[in-house]
């Protein structure tokens, strides 16, 4: 028998052991602590690459568009605007296939694996890092966290980050609702990819079918949540998360880059739960960044009023008043057009950098209550 290979199993085994007890277990929250969690969704990767670069979402759903359709699918800023550009990513991606989602999930979750993170989107998100969020909530299914903060990023680097804090089988592992990414930066937030990764083909949550199957895991989850956080603020001690919807229902939320369409039936129910089961327990808000209130269709408001959720409005810069950001409109002039996309593009980012100040400045006023109360 090899020398070496007893000495290569117990090196193993130890390996097991400490993966074990690393993946099973995420930070307790102290009794009357909130957790800081930031919901985030492609708004932030619209002003880097949304039409530029070799691998970008729009590239990747007229292509699947192509595949499935007679004519060609007019690029997003081409007037008049196609009424496809106005749904949500997911709804874009089962009208791009004809609801043949499964079909072409390898192709999809490559493409997205391949986009690429410029050098000005990861200063911004290490701007947003660097505010200090204990959890964050990501309906993207590109990996731009990870690539910002990963070094040397590869697939299995960031396999690497993956801390699963509860073993399941089903629905629920497939779609990683036990899963999150441990970040390396800062205070080592978790990122959870709460509608799916690119890095695992089967949790792209898209299409109605997929969104009940994540919805009834969620509503099992939040009941469960409900009843062991209320049995932890009873005994004064703290509580151990293990999942993004634990997160969502006992912390502050603070909602950027993302619409919310009424279509988000997940985060629209849980917004529901939130206000009912768990409001008053633990004082915890939500809170919806805007450049612009006008721009939040009557229908959303009054169901944001009803859950209780506060808009926040961030001003934009001197002299982007009026709409939230300049659209782009077609000029048929390519370097009219460019300026007039440059100038949308650096007002969006100055959008998020304001918004992080903002944020910062509530949960610090949070915090401060929190202590005071315990």
């Amino acid at each position: 028998m090899k020398t070496w290979l007893p000495r290569l199993r117990r090196e193993n085994a130890r390996m097991t052991r400490e993966r074990k007890h690393i993946v099973n277990q995420l930070p307790e929250i102290p009794y009357g602590i909130r957790p800081q969690v930031l919901l985030i969704g492609n708004g932030l990767n619209r002003p880097f690459g949304q039409t530029k670069g070799k691998a970008n979402t729009d590239g990747i759903l007229r292509a699947a568009w192509r595949e499935t359709h007679d004519f060609m699918l007019p690029c997003r800023d081409a007037e008049p605007r196609h009424a496809f550009w106005d749904l949500t990513l997911p709804q874009q991606v089962v009208v791009a296939t004809k609801d043949r989602v499964q079909t072409c999930m390898n192709t999809l979750a490559a493409a997205f694996q391949e986009l690429a993170v410029p050098d000005e989107q990861a200063a911004l998100i290490r701007k947003i890092l660097d505010t200090g969020f204990d959890a964050i909530l990501t309906t993207n299914y590109s990996l731009e966290f990870e690539k910002t903060v990963i070094p040397n990023y590869t697939p299995g680097k960031a396999y690497h980050r993956y801390r699963t804090t509860e073993k399941r089988k089903g629905t629920a592992r497939q779609f990683g609702l036990y899963q999150c990414t441990e970040l390396p930066y800062g205070g080592r937030p978790s990122l959870w990819h709460i509608h799916g990764t690119a890095l695992r083909k089967d949790s792209l949550v898209m299409g109605q079918m997929y969104y009940g199957k994540l919805m009834a895991e969620a509503i099992a989850r939040a009941n469960v949540v409900n009843r062991d956080f209320r049995a932890a603020q009873q005994a004064h001690r703290g509580f151990r998360p293990k999942s993004w919807v634990d997160f969502f229902l006992i912390g502050d939320v603070h909602i950027l880059g993302f619409s919310l369409e009424l279509s988000e039936t997940d985060l629209w129910w849980l917004l529901s739960y939130k206000r009912c089961a768990f409001r008053e327990q633990t004082g915890a808000e939500v809170y919806f960044y805007t450049a612009n209130e006008k721009s939040i269709a009557e229908e959303k408001r009054l169901l944001l009023d009803c859950y209780g959720v506060k808009v926040r409005r961030v001003d934009p810069p001197e002299g982007q008043q009026g709409n939230q950001w300049p659209r782009c409109y077609h000029t048929g002039i390519p370097s009219l057009a460019l300026l007039e996309q440059k100038r949308k593009d650096e007002a969006y980012v100055r959008f998020y950098k304001d918004t992080c100040g903002l944020i910062a400045k509530t949960m610090e006023t949070r915090r401060q209550v929190g202590e005071k109360k315990t």
